[in-house]
């Protein structure tokens, strides 16, 4: 790790990863910074097809067939009792993702473009009077540094890094930031067959309260349930309440 770069990105997901990917190829020095170990769970496994358009226009579509990510045909949204049942196909081609791999998938390929990665969070930034001139960092074995930058991306997801340090506006809680989600995985789940095959199927019940079914690979299938926060605790505040619901 060098002390100074031109950019510095503060999270390693596919925003991270692919900002990183592109600033590299261009020749700009750039250090991804991230607090996880990867591979890691994550759950947003349904890609969109402007995720599709930079997964193709980046030669990672080999890769995708490699880690078995079916093809994406569209998404099957299920009303309430099976009612107001419709299909939405995807304009472009796109993927359904296990995203422990797909995560890593960007940042190897980051990291091969010639970014460079620590694995650490990003504690404070760096000020000269009101601009941001770089970050304070502790690595995940516990050492310190500070990293000179001409630009600070924030990508750090809900942890809103530049947020909390009041670089960037205060977070807004909508009514969809109230909301819990439970998911698991499943093995042997039955799919729709023809065109549909491999969509994403969304079980819509109430306002805010839905469900998931994201098939991952040719056995493996993310099940998911979405429901308001203060719904989850009236029904008890467990997960098996919450399934039963």
């Amino acid at each position: 790790m060098r002390d100074r770069y031109d950019v510095v990105v503060v999270g390693g997901g596919p925003a991270g990863s692919a900002t990183a990917m592109l600033l590299a190829q261009r020749g700009i020095s750039v250090l991804v910074l991230e607090r996880d170990a990867f591979p890691r769970y994550h759950i947003g496994e349904s890609l969109t097809g402007t995720a599709g358009d930079f997964i193709r226009a980046n030669g990672l579509v080999d890769d995708m067939a490699r880690l078995d990510f079916p093809v994406k045909p569209g998404v099957k949204v299920v009303g309430k009792g099976a009612k107001n049942t419709f299909y939405v196909p995807v304009l472009r081609a796109t993927w359904q993702v296990r995203r422990a791999e797909f995560d890593d998938l960007l940042l190897q390929r980051a990291r091969g473009q010639g970014a460079e990665f620590v694995h650490g969070s990003a504690d404070a930034v760096l000020r000269e009077g009101d601009r941001v001139v770089g970050v304070q960092i502790t690595s995940a074995t516990g050492e310190q540094a500070t990293v000179a930058c001409s630009i600070l991306v924030d990508a750090s997801g809900q942890s809103v890094f530049l947020s909390r340090e009041g670089v960037a506006g205060p977070r807004r809680i909508a009514a969809f930031n109230r909301q819990i989600a439970l998911y698991t995985q499943f093995t042997g789940v039955l799919a729709d067959e023809g065109e549909q095959y491999n969509a994403t199927v969304i079980f819509y019940r109430d306002t805010y309260h839905w469900a998931w079914l994201i098939p991952l690979s040719s056995t493996l299938t993310s099940i998911g349930i979405v429901l308001p926060t203060s719904s989850y605790k009236l029904r008890g505040g467990t997960a098996k309440a919450a399934y039963a619901w």
